[in-house]
């Protein structure tokens, strides 16, 4: 098991960590616990019925990643799985991909996924391989959009009609944050 970052928030120690195997069940269990508020958002929750469907996904990402063609990362919250971070749509030409993101409920609210994306970011825009990070998130969705913001992403504008969710289309909008990031403090 490879860790991309870690770091502290409050009491707790979080590990951005390489999709492993091991994962599985519990990354499994979290879209269990949370497949209601999940599939709101997120196309591919009723999609997950067991843990052997993650274990399939995460060797899917594995693959992905030896190609550049993702950056993926499970969310520990002191060694339990509690999420999981991206890059997708990669374009090396242009420095830039889409960042995606999940949070299990009961880990949400204490600064996690701010502190995670942020510093997943500023990894990104260190290599020096990245440019710019966009991020879409459904205008009903105010936690993610909330998340955003908080991250220092810029809202520059809003797609009518763009995520097709639960057998409609629901506007999207459009975050962007271009780097370096500014070095704070829990950075130093």
């Amino acid at each position: 098991m490879f860790t991309f970052s870690q770091f502290q928030i409050q009491d707790h120690l979080i590990k951005l960590a390489y999709p492993d195997e091991d994962y599985a069940a519990g990354l499994y269990e979290q879209v269990v616990a949370n497949r209601d508020e999940f599939s709101r958002w997120l196309p591919w929750a009723t999609l997950m019925n067991s843990a052997a469907d993650e274990a399939k996904f995460l060797a899917h990402a594995r693959a992905e990643i030896a190609t550049n063609d993702l950056i993926l990362v499970v969310i520990l919250v002191d060694n339990q799985p509690a999420g999981m971070l991206d890059l997708h749509n990669i374009s090396a030409l242009n420095r830039q991909g889409e960042i995606g993101y999940w949070l299990a409920a009961e880990f949400q609210g204490h600064g996690i996924m701010t502190a995670a994306l942020l510093n997943f970011a500023d990894k990104l825009f260190t290599t020096g391989n990245f440019h710019k990070l966009l991020l879409l998130a459904d205008q009903a969705n105010h936690k993610s959009r909330a998340v955003a913001t908080r991250s220092g992403f810029r809202s520059v504008g809003q797609l009518k009609e763009h995520l097709f969710l639960a057998g409609k289309f629901d506007d999207a909008e459009l975050f962007e944050l271009v780097g370096p990031l500014p070095k704070p403090a829990e950075f130093n």
